[in-house]
C-alpha cells in the first residue's frame, strides 16, 4: 500500500450514478454495514468456538462402585426400557453417564445416556429411572449396559 493511498478518504473516490446525489451516501453506508456485519459475524464465531472448546466443569470418571442394569419390560403389551442404578461404592454420586447397547436384528448400536438423579445418589442407594411421558417403545431385541462414568460429589 502506498502512502498517498492512505490520504484519500473513501467518500472522495465515490461518484454519482445517473445523477443521484445520494448514491454516494448509500454506497458508503452499505460498505459500512457490510464491514459491521462481517465484524459481528467474526465475533460471534470466535465466541462460539471459545465456548465450544472450553473444558467441561464436571469431572467424569469411571466408577466401579455404580452399577447400571437395563431391562426390557412390557406395559400394556408394549416393550419399554427400564433402567435401574445402584451405588455399591462409598462415594456420593451427582451424575451418571452410561453406554446403552441395543441389539436389533443382529445390528448392535451404542448410545451414551445420562442420568441426573433428583437427589444425590448416596452409598447403598438403589433407584429406578422413571419413564418419561410420551417415551417411545423399545424396538431393540436385546439391551445391555456398557461402561459407566460418574461425577462424584466433592467432600
Amino acid at each position: 500500500m502506498k502512502l498517498w493511498d492512505l490520504s484519500i478518504p473513501i467518500w472522495a473516490s465515490l461518484r454519482f450514478v445517473d445523477g443521484d446525489p445520494f448514491w454516494c451516501c448509500s454506497c458508503f453506508l452499505s460498505k459500512l454495514l457490510m464491514k459491521r456485519t462481517f465484524l459481528v459475524t467474526a465475533i460471534a464465531t470466535a465466541a462460539a468456538w471459545f465456548y465450544g472448546c472450553s473444558t467441561p466443569k464436571d469431572k467424569w470418571e469411571k466408577s466401579p462402585g455404580v452399577e447400571i442394569t437395563v431391562d426390557r419390560t412390557y406395559d400394556n403389551g408394549k416393550p419399554y426400557l427400564q433402567v435401574f442404578y445402584e451405588n455399591f461404592g462409598d462415594d456420593t454420586i451427582r451424575k451418571i453417564r452410561y453406554q446403552l447397547i441395543t441389539v436389533t436384528k443382529g445390528h448392535v448400536d451404542t448410545v451414551i445416556k445420562e442420568i441426573d438423579p433428583v437427589d444425590l445418589l448416596r452409598p447403598k442407594d438403589r433407584h429406578v429411572l422413571p419413564r418419561a411421558i410420551g417415551e417411545d417403545t423399545l424396538a431393540a431385541d436385546e439391551v445391555h449396559a456398557g461402561k459407566v462414568w460418574v461425577v462424584k460429589e466433592k467432600k
